[in-house]
């Protein structure tokens, strides 16, 4: 099952004004939350396999898409 994520960081935080796109992270910032993604369902004894990250450009299609699903599911 396909669980897609988007990192976010809010525009008028002074503390994320550099970030603009994935690359601006911190490395471990990084691998902190593919971490937080790998184990947070162990407990509902799920497995998350994290694919790897991709750009901005991916996160703006996926936004499409989901509004396109839904729109067409609310008809």
């Amino acid at each position: 099952e396909v669980d897609n994520k988007i990192i976010a960081v809010p525009t008028k935080d002074p503390r994320f004004v550099d970030i603009k796109s994935l690359a601006d992270l911190p490395e471990h910032f990084t691998k902190e939350i593919q971490n937080f993604f790998e184990t947070y369902k162990v407990l509902q004894k799920k497995e998350v396999v994290v694919q790897g990250f991709e750009d901005v450009a991916r996160a703006h299609k996926e936004l499409e898409d989901t509004r396109a699903a839904y729109a067409a599911e609310a008809k």
